[in-house]
């Protein structure tokens, strides 16, 4: 199962990458990561917090897999054998200034299969809000 969605930032690549890596200041704009520590570099391990609806923040392993300025940020994680996401975040310059952001998650998996379908759609529409709250802020400051 995949959930993928896309979007074209009015700010350059590197504003949009800015923004994305402060992991400190997403609670204030990010439906749903609240937080992203640890060793943030290829292989490196950390910690991802999320929260979804009104739930408690859950603290989430991770490894990195891909961190490329200003470029890419992409990370796995999930409980081995049931089910592993892998979230990913894009940035492709697209002239006058502009960027395109892909961003998206594979999941794989016994659990992604049974549960994917009920899960992509709520995952749609949160990485969508996600999307329009970065192209906001991102524009703003630009």
């Amino acid at each position: 199962m995949e959930v993928r969605c896309e979007t074209t930032i009015n700010a350059p690549q590197e504003v949009v990458w800015k923004i994305l890596r402060d992991a400190d200041d997403w609670p204030k704009w990010n439906p749903v990561l609240h937080g992203l520590q640890g060793d943030i570099r290829p292989g490196g391990k950390g910690k991802l917090l999320a929260k979804v609806g009104n739930g408690p923040v859950l603290p989430i392993g991770i490894e990195f897999v891909q961190v490329e300025a200003p470029k890419e940020l992409r990370w796995r994680g999930g409980i081995r054998g049931g089910m592993l996401g892998e979230h990913y975040f894009e940035l492709v310059p697209v002239g006058d200034g502009a960027t395109r952001l892909i961003h998206g998650e594979r999941f794989t998996g016994v659990l992604a299969k049974l549960v994917g379908p009920l899960l992509s759609g709520r995952l749609q529409s949160l990485y969508e809000q996600m999307n329009a709250e970065l192209k906001r802020r991102a524009e703003a400051a630009a």
